[in-house]
């Protein structure tokens, strides 16, 4: 099991999809996790269930998303959607989606909103973990 998060107290300040990057290691003995691109590298071939929780600020319109990604590829079976909130309620996203994985072959998680300016999701509130659960 890897599993990282983000001591970073900032936020995203990109418009668009964008890759999460995961510069805290909470578990990760094999050293999977690249923390300067956000890229979990698989350390063995099997099946691997990703779940990644990442806070996002509210917006009370469009839509916000997490996506998973293989070597760079979007599968889009894998998107979670939030619509709008006008509560003012900093929302969760949770993405957990299993993986058929290559040794030495990645993943990473992207994040995306298609209104209210520019992302803001908050990474010292968020995490992501991959555990592999099955052989190839």
């Amino acid at each position: 099991t890897l599993s990282s998060s983000s001591a970073a107290s900032d936020v995203y300040k990109r418009q668009g999809e964008t890759v999460l990057v995961w510069d805290t290691d909470i578990n990760d003995r094999s050293n999977r996790n690249d923390t300067s691109n956000g890229r979990i590298y698989f350390d063995e071939d099997g099946v691997h269930t990703v779940t990644a929780v990442v806070e996002m600020a509210a917006n009370a319109t469009g839509r916000r998303e997490l996506v998973l990604a293989y070597n760079g590829t979007v599968i889009q079976e894998s998107r979670v959607r939030m619509l709008g909130d006008a509560t003012g309620t900093n929302p969760r996203l949770l993405l957990v989606f299993d993986v058929l994985g290559v040794a030495n072959e990645y993943v990473d998680v992207r994040a995306y909103q298609n209104t209210g300016g520019i992302l803001k999701a908050d990474m010292a509130k968020s995490f992501v973990s991959v555990t592999k659960v099955a052989d190839a």
